[in-house]
């Protein structure tokens, strides 16, 4: 089986014509290729120090907004604790006590009428349990 020959003569023809462009590319001389690397460097490390420096600030200002945070809510439920209020979902509720989960099921039960409907008072009891 004879190769082809026009594919070798394409083959010639595609080095040859990459030759010629990179004989028109514009080289950098040393001196411009060791100023680029030089910028490209300092810009590099400069935006390095940038970063670490505001991650270590983000770090900080978050432990410190964690502790600050922490200490904010333990004050609250404190307060809560000492003057009989409940706290449901972020909101003060006077004069309700805290329902577990089985006195729910519970109060539901007991409060069902014959038709087998929930009254009004098992439906704020499931509500307030929420």
């Amino acid at each position: 089986m004879a190769k082809d020959p026009k594919k070798k003569e394409q083959k010639t023809n595609f080095l040859k014509e990459v030759n010629s462009e990179l004989k028109k590319v514009t080289w950098p001389t040393r001196k411009e290729l060791l100023n680029s690397t030089g910028t490209v460097l300092l810009i590099t490390i400069t935006i390095a120090i940038i970063v670490f420096v505001l991650d270590f600030a983000f770090e900080k200002a978050n432990t410190y907004g964690v502790e600050k945070l922490k200490s904010v809510v333990s004050t609250s439920q404190e307060e809560n604790s000492n003057n009989g209020e409940v706290v449901v979902d972020n909101q003060n509720v006077e004069g309700t006590t805290e329902v577990t989960p089985e006195e729910t099921t519970q109060d539901a039960e007991s409060t069902e009428t014959s038709e087998g409907e929930a009254s009004p008072e098992a439906e704020t009891t499931e509500e307030v349990a929420q």
